[in-house]
């Protein structure tokens, strides 16, 4: 259900205790110590509800930048995650924040997670438990193996943009046109022009060299061990993009898939969404919203199809406070007078 509520407030502390003992818990991200400036941390909600399930989501978490606060950006740079993202500065790349906010729903997941082991937990002891996360720790998760490199090595890992550090070919390469050269939308007419390519085996990569028209590229990288290397990638990938400036995306991936190499268009989102196997699947679908109408959603359907439980989506979004009636009058017992003074005073 979708609330509001000042809940710092002490006129609504009534509201905000009675919800604590029916609920299961809350999640908060406020910096720390703020809950319990207002008398609603884990220690205050615990004695009304042991049952109650409390997680701090916090910026930094407990340590020396405990009481700083963060956004996903920040936990991507603080992280180290954009610093492995992009482009090397030798191709002409920088340092690069992920364009969608992957650590928040990062955190999220992980969240998710400790939330599930405390359901566990409360099964077997009836009590509930605090749950600490740090939003910029989770950005930690993403970054591969660059810890133990560092630890074994002291080798600080590199961006390394379309490629891959440890196969070779594997990676995306530009082909010189697009698929949609007179389309009116600048992303189909200028972007529809990039192709994921893997070809790391030493047959695969004997045939793309064939393919390419360049014998000696082989003869000069036959192992896979010599491949991988950064010389002989930025080598590699530049006779292919080579090979590719005259043709577009569709006849790369055509020519390479009928040689028997895996390739596919790098699709924008026009693409996936009008992918048929996705609709079929159900990942991009239309959504008769109650309150918005048909949306077109991505994901609206668990990505997983179980055999016996339908799959539903009851809405895309609800607005902010949507069910206060709801909770205040039928579940709490507030008149409507109240509630509409409550509303008046932009507090709930």
């Amino acid at each position: 259900y979708y609330i509001s509520m000042d809940y710092h407030l002490p006129e609504m502390k009534e509201a905000f205790y009675r919800l604590i003992k029916m609920s299961d818990g809350l999640t908060e991200c406020y910096r720390p110590g703020t809950f319990d400036r207002w008398k609603q941390s884990y220690r205050y909600v615990q004695e009304l509800n042991p049952r109650f399930i409390y997680v701090w989501g916090g910026g930094f978490g407990y340590g020396p930048k405990c009481f700083g606060g963060s956004y996903d950006i920040l936990g991507q740079a603080h992280a180290g995650l954009a610093s492995v993202t992009g482009m090397h500065e030798f191709m002409g790349g920088h340092a690069t924040k992920h364009s969608n906010w992957c650590i928040d729903w990062y955190s999220g997941t992980q969240i998710t997670f400790g939330i599930l082991a405390a359901l566990h937990w409360r099964a077997k002891t009836g009590l509930g438990t605090m749950i600490e996360f740090s939003q910029v720790q989770a950005a930690t998760r993403c970054l591969g193996y660059a810890a133990p490199l560092y630890g074994r090595f002291g080798i600080v890992r590199q961006r390394w943009g379309n490629w891959d550090t440890q196969l070779c070919v594997h990676g995306i390469i530009m082909a010189g046109k697009t698929d949609y050269p007179d389309d009116v939308n600048p992303q189909m007419k200028y972007e529809t022009r990039y192709v994921m390519l893997s070809a790391f085996a030493d047959a695969d990569f004997k045939d793309l060299c064939d393919i390419v028209k360049k014998p000696d590229l082989y003869s000069s990288y036959k192992s896979h061990k010599e491949r991988v290397g950064a010389p002989a990638q930025i080598a590699i990938y530049k006779a292919i993009e080579d090979w590719a400036v005259d043709k577009s995306r569709a006849e790369v991936v055509r020519i390479f898939k009928e040689a028997g190499l895996l390739a596919a268009p790098v699709m924008n989102d026009r693409e996936v969404y009008e992918s048929e196997h996705y609709r079929q699947r159900g990942t991009v679908r239309w959504n008769d919203d109650p309150l918005f109408g048909d949306v077109l959603v991505h994901s609206a359907y668990s990505s997983g199809l179980l055999s016996k439980t339908p799959r539903k989506h009851k809405w895309l979004w609800r607005p902010v406070g949507a069910d206060n009636v709801k909770i205040y009058h039928e579940w709490l017992g507030y008149p409507m007078s109240k509630i509409e003074e409550m509303y008046n005073k932009n507090i709930i």
